[in-house]
């Protein structure tokens, strides 16, 4: 059907929901499905992310994301108004995102026209402030093998002629305003734009080619009836090239196609676009045939003036790196396999790598153009075909399993839309999960809560789909962005089971909160093409143009994604005022960077395995990414002793803990823990962070030890001195500790050594493994007790030498272990005149500690001439001869 005869459809998504009758503002959701109802998963940050910075003065929308592993950035492709440029000019601009932090990037590329961190991409136009043309409906996807993005989007450029001489020249094109094609720039990691002029200015390159010279030739210029809307993107790993699809009308009946289109009828087509050198250009950019026909709706009508009631639009790419093939679907109101006009459904066509189809699918014909239908709305609901319908579709790819999931929006019973999916071989042939409810708005009987604009992607970390769509479950005509985690390691013979539980909110609206934000598809007030002017009271929109407020999501294949969407500024819908916001997202097990402890002053990092020397008031983890989970409790337990599982871990000593931002603080009941050993553990088999199965990412076994330990030690001890320098001490010494055992002890001095003549102290320290020191002390003292030695002579005889005797002289000394050589006293001293007789000498020597030694030998005085003495035991007696 012609296009404009589509509104009723697409203004039961959002316009006209605000005109309805008022019956409700509010309700309870319903979710068939376990009544899972909406759970917060795994948002990361505080809040939603505010991408564009164009407020007030202009409007950001239609934004589309890819990730490059390289940097570990975003790129965010979006629309806006160029500063400078016409009224409302409209051009594509980029913005780098951090893919850690979320922090925006402004392009390292010199030369690049920026705007606060975002980056200018596409060049529409003559750059003069009476510019009318415009850019819309960017998307984008990136090259591993080059480290590149190919941008690419819809826009009534006017292909202007050059004059690198007068730059400021008016450059006459032959495309006029509101004659849309489809447009490409390559975009480097570092915001460089690639694709350039014969001036090296950066130029958009023109793919789609319904204006090219044969048409000015036979038609004397453009027919502005004729557009290319809606483009998507994919790349080929294996090829190293992209294919872009979009939706356009042009009629090439006079050509020699199989099929010949005409004027007014939309259908798809593709190019590839190769990013190998060439000779004479960067790229040999544009490979294959020119814009070759992929979809044929209404070609089974009898009537060739009929198919332009019949459409073919907004088609979506993935690429099957496992077969080296595409799958392209899109929406159409075909009239073949049962469908009637004005009933659209979703089709699609598996490509080979340069673009021919690649299967024929059974029970579809022989026709090598044959569309394959992938929904069924309505049929199994008793809907009549064309008051229900299927539009907007999106599709990946699962390299692990080779399937592919497609996704869209409609309303399997008239007027209720809601998400479905349908999971398809490589062939594109269908499996048992075919129109599987995703969304969960409405309840069935008030048809104003609906899920719309949808995206998927597939996370090979976890093997999960992620769908991500706009819906409005609480509130009437109040749209958020929400998602569903599908498990993907099925081969599609049951329903896709839900990973996390059921839809959960992604992109939030607090009520009267300043960074309340809503999405909407009305709001912008800018010329389409045939001049449908896009306002809510309008009856002409045109669908293919949907400003695009519908999420897009991007996968890091790492179990991270980013959603970005098209939201109210300040959430009034009455003030137009549109900015592109996003949420990254991690179905990760939010991983604990880092834990530490607090006794109320100080805090210190805590490891697996610490003993603690000091009392813990809190334990604060703090996450590698920032965790949003809402009122949902984290699954943290702390419990005595070491617990490997949470199977283990009972009694925990902590009450629920909420994850809320970057750190989370646990308080245990008892203030401080006692000494003792502890676990902190993160328990799966409880309520997960928001759906997500935190596992055992934090298992850290810790003792707290505040007690010291006990020192046995000797009591003083008094040693005698060995010499002059003291005595060489040995003592014994131990520890002992509560937690850690026997622990080493130290003691200055040590055992075995030399003590000095005195009192001295020994102090002793041990400390426990935790860090607790204990110190005690003894004295030793080392006293001189030993008494000199004295040195006599032996007993001594001498002849008189006078009648008074004999004057006799004699050696004695004394030596002291501790003072050495001490002076000698004795009685006779000695040169004293001995008498006659046998007299006792005594002899003293005192040290200097007092100790007294005392000794004596005789001296015996012979009278002069006398016989000798004999010894009273002699027998003989001696004679004397005279």
């Amino acid at each position: 059907m012609r296009l404009w005869r589509f509104v009723v459809a697409v203004l039961a998504i959002g316009l006209v929901m605000g005109s309805m009758p008022v019956m409700s503002s509010a309700r309870t959701l319903i979710a068939p499905e376990a009544a899972a109802g909406i759970t917060l998963n795994s948002v990361v940050g505080n809040n939603d992310e505010r991408i564009s910075f164009t407020a007030p003065a202009f409007d950001a929308f239609e934004p589309d994301v890819a990730y490059n592993p390289v940097t570990n950035q975003y790129l965010v492709v979006y629309a806006r108004q160029r500063a400078g440029g016409g009224t409302n000019e409209f051009e594509i601009y980029g913005q780098f995102v951090d893919a850690a932090t979320g922090t925006l990037v402004a392009p390292a590329a010199s030369g690049a026209e920026v705007s606060g961190t975002a980056f200018r991409i596409s060049r529409n136009g003559n750059d003069l402030s009476t510019d009318p043309f415009d850019a819309y409906s960017p998307a984008v996807s990136y090259s591993a093998r080059d480290n590149v993005f190919l941008v690419t989007w819809t826009a009534d450029n006017t292909n202007p002629l050059i004059d690198c001489n007068d730059p400021s020249a008016g450059r006459a094109g032959y495309r006029a305003g509101g004659a849309f094609e489809i447009y490409v720039q390559v975009v480097a990691a570092d915001g460089n734009l690639l694709i350039r002029d014969e001036c090296g200015n950066p130029k958009d390159d023109r793919i789609s080619e319904i204006n090219v010279l044969f048409y000015r030739t036979n038609f004397s210029g453009r027919n502005p009836d004729w557009d290319a809307f809606s483009p998507d993107v994919a790349y080929n790993s294996q090829n190293g090239e992209f294919l872009i699809c979009w939706s356009d009308d042009r009629a090439n009946g006079f050509l020699s196609q199989p099929f010949a289109e005409q004027g007014g009828e939309f259908e798809i087509r593709c190019q590839r676009f190769s990013l190998d050198p060439h000779p004479t250009r960067r790229f040999i950019g544009q490979i294959g045939s020119n814009d070759f026909l992929i979809s044929r709706a209404g070609f089974d009508a009898s009537v060739a003036a009929d198919r332009p009631n019949y459409d073919a639009v907004t088609p979506a790419i993935a690429y099957n790196s496992v077969d080296n093939q595409w799958f392209v679907v899109w929406s159409a109101d075909n009239n073949s396999s049962g469908v009637e006009d004005g009933e659209f459904e979703i089709y699609g066509q598996v490509l080979a790598a340069d673009g021919t189809q690649a299967h024929l699918l059974p029970g579809i014909g022989s026709n090598y153009r044959d569309d394959h239908r992938i929904s069924q709305v309505g049929e199994t609901t008793g809907c009549t075909n064309a008051n229900c319908d299927a539009y907007r579709p999106a599709v990946a790819h699962n390299p692990d399993r080779n399937q592919y999931l497609v996704v869209w929006f409609g309303d399997n019973t008239n007027g209720f839309e809601e998400v479905y999916a349908s999971l398809r071989q490589p062939t594109g042939a269908g499996t048992s999960v075919s129109g599987q409810r995703v969304s969960f708005s409405s309840n069935g009987v008030d048809n104003r809560f609906k899920g719309l604009d949808v995206d998927v992607a597939y996370d090979a970390f976890n093997r999960e789909w992620l769908v991500v769509w706009r819906g409005d479950p609480a509130v009437n005509d109040r749209f958020e962005i929400y998602g569903q985690r599908f498990n993907a390691d099925t081969d599609g013979s049951a329903p896709l089971a839900q990973v996390g539980g059921g839809n959960f909110l992604i992109g939030s609206t607090p009520a009267l909160a300043p960074n309340a934000f809503q999405a909407s598809t009305s709001g912008l007030a800018r010329p389409l093409p045939a001049g449908e002017a896009e306002i809510a009271s309008s009856t002409t929109f045109n669908p293919v143009n949907w400003h695009r407020v519908s999420p897009r999501v991007a996968a890091t294949g790492a179990g991270r994604f980013m959603t970005v969407w098209a939201s109210y500024l300040n959430g009034v819908a009455a003030d137009r005022q549109f900015e592109v916001f996003g949420r990254r997202l991690s179905f990760v097990p939010p991983t604990v960077q880092s834990v530490v402890r607090s006794d109320g002053s100080a805090v210190v990092l805590l490891n697996n395995g610490d003993l603690v020397n000091s009392p813990i008031n809190d334990l604060s983890l703090t996450f590698a990414e920032l965790l949003r989970n809402g009122d949902n409790p984290a699954n943290y337990r702390l419990v005595t002793g070491a617990a490997a599982a949470c199977a283990s871990a009972s009694g925990s000593l902590i009450n629920q803990v909420l994850v809320n931002g970057a750190t989370t603080t646990i308080i245990p009941t008892a203030q401080p823990l006692p000494d003792d050993q502890y676990t902190l553990i993160a328990c799966a088999n409880l309520t997960s962070v928001s759906g997500i199965a935190l596992g055992s990412d934090v298992v850290i076994t810790f003792t707290i030890d505040t007690t010291t330990p006990v020192l046995d030690l000797l009591a003083d001890q008094t040693v005698a001195a060995t010499g002059p320098d003291g005595a060489i001490v040995n003592f014994a010494a131990s520890a002992a500790d509560a937690v850690s055992g026997s622990v080493p002890i130290t003691c200055a001095p040590a055992s075995g050594s030399l003590f000095p003549l005195g009192e001295t102290t020994v102090t002793c320290t041990a400390t426990d493994a935790a860090g607790n020191t204990a110190s005690g002390s003894f004295t030793v003292t080392v006293v001189d007790t030993t008494a000199p030695t004295l040195t006599l002579p032996d007993n001594l005889t001498r002849e008189a030498t006078g009648p008074g005797g004999a004057t006799v002289t004699f050696a004695a000394s004394a030596a002291d272990a501790v003072s050495g050589s001490v002076p000698v006293t004795c009685a006779p001293a000695s040169g004293s005149l001995f008498p006659l007789g046998e007299t006792t000498v005594t002899c003293a020597a005192i040290d200097a500690a007092g100790n007294t030694a005392s000794g004596s030998f005789t001296v015996t005085i012979t009278p002069s001439g006398a016989p000798p003495v004999v010894p009273r035991y002699s027998l003989f007696m001696p004679m004397v001869v005279r």
